[in-house]
């Protein structure tokens, strides 16, 4: 009885598993049919699907950027009489890149999968899976954290040192009370609001083939190989709001800058798994795998900043293509329970890493006429989290 319990168990996985082969080939004597999730012969083959739960985190390839400081440029010297273009305030840093590094947020995600086993073992699956965009968010605004004005109340502005933009940005005519209008011209200019977001997504979808290598009645071996791509979205964006003294603003006196990178990978995914049996008890029998996996992968960029009105009347774009190669690894442990017949449940822990992608680091181009921002290869990208699985045979 055991023996037939051992070889269920190998077979049922052989069907089930959406990341780690379960498809050797092994005997099984016909059983009575149990319902929809079974049939009498599973050694014969047939068709599979699998969906699982994703609760991982990313690492974030952004440095640290100064984005706007406390106070206001004064140009023509009408505001505090000291002569034309001479910074009043603190000039103490009220905004940087570095307000959204940290340990960073373990995120959901989710992964389908579709397959078929051949009567010789063999598995093919196509497999999808996606984390939710997760985002980092900070601002400045009126008060700094230590609650300092300032002189006349010069730091409750902001002020960042864009340059060349078109009259289009000139902003409010007057953002404090005393002066000329015009002598806090642009809206990055003794602006009243400031916020800066890092978007992050990821997709990954590959068609593997999972070739039976080695078994025992305890222990199996396979290889996998097949087409995989990976795509990582980052996006930065910073938004800025120039009230009157008044604290009004329209959106001909906002502004957006934004800077994206998309890495595309294409290329072959190589892996290698064991799984051990471990035994069963009422509620069913269980084992255990280890597999990993590495691939070569063209890396294909895009990347895109730009500024633009609140309006939407005006703006300035800037693209760049960009082609690295990119060597990939992953590493993935599990725990597998089959409590029924046609049902296979895991959970477990799982490891990526990307090398040599592109990124971002300090993301702002000030300069409004050449939009060039750094843009930086050998960025190593890794993310890790908890796996939760379930698939079903039919």
């Amino acid at each position: 009885m055991r023996k037939l319990l051992v070889a269920w168990v190998l077979a049922a996985a052989a069907l089930l598993a959406p990341s780690a082969v379960r498809a050797q080939y092994q005997e099984v004597t016909p059983a009575v049919f149990t319902g929809p999730l079974s049939h009498p012969r599973y050694e014969l083959g047939g068709f599979f699907v699998a969906m699982e739960g994703k609760f991982w985190r990313m690492n974030r390839n952004i440095g640290n950027q100064n984005i706007a400081f406390r106070g206001f440029l004064d140009l023509d010297g009408s505001i505090a009489g000291q002569g034309p273009s001479k910074f009043v305030g603190s000039n103490d840093v009220a905004l940087s890149t570095q307000q959204l590094r940290g340990p960073g947020n373990y995120n959901p995600g989710y992964q389908t999968t579709i397959g078929y086993r051949f009567e010789d073992g063999l598995a093919v699956s196509v497999n999808w899976w996606r984390l939710n965009a997760i985002r980092y968010r900070a601002n400045a605004s009126l008060l700094s954290p230590n609650l300092n004005i300032g002189l006349g109340g010069a730091d409750t502005f902001l002020t960042s040192p864009v340059s060349n933009f078109p009259i289009d940005f000139s902003g409010n005519a007057q953002n404090v009370v005393n002066g000329n209008p015009g002598a806090t011209f642009g809206i990055w200019n003794a602006a009243s609001y400031m916020e800066i977001e890092y978007l992050q997504k990821f997709d990954m979808f590959d068609i593997m083939a999972r070739v039976p290598i080695w078994q025992t009645d305890t222990t199996r071996t396979y290889g996998k190989i097949g087409p995989r791509t990976y795509q990582f979205f980052d996006r930065f964006k910073w938004t800025t709001i120039d009230t009157d003294p008044l604290g009004n603003f329209t959106p001909d006196t906002t502004a957006s800058y934004t800077n994206f990178v998309r890495n595309n990978l294409w290329g072959v995914n190589f892996g290698y798994g064991v799984e051990k049996y471990l035994g069963e008890n009422p509620l069913g029998a269980f084992s255990a795998s280890a597999e990993l996996n590495g691939g070569v992968y063209a890396n294909f960029v895009g990347a895109e900043a730009s500024y633009d009105l609140g309006d939407g009347t005006v703006s300035r774009i800037r693209d760049r293509q960009i082609l690295t190669i990119a060597p990939a690894a992953d590493v993935d442990f599990r725990l597998w329970w089959y409590p029924w017949e046609g049902i296979q449940i895991s959970v477990g822990y799982q490891f990526i890493t990307v090398f040599n992608t592109v990124a971002s680091r300090r993301p702002v181009d000030f300069n409004y006429g050449t939009l060039d921002p750094g843009y930086s290869a050998g960025q190593t990208r890794w993310m890790h989290g908890m796996n939760f699985g379930i698939a079903f045979v039919f």
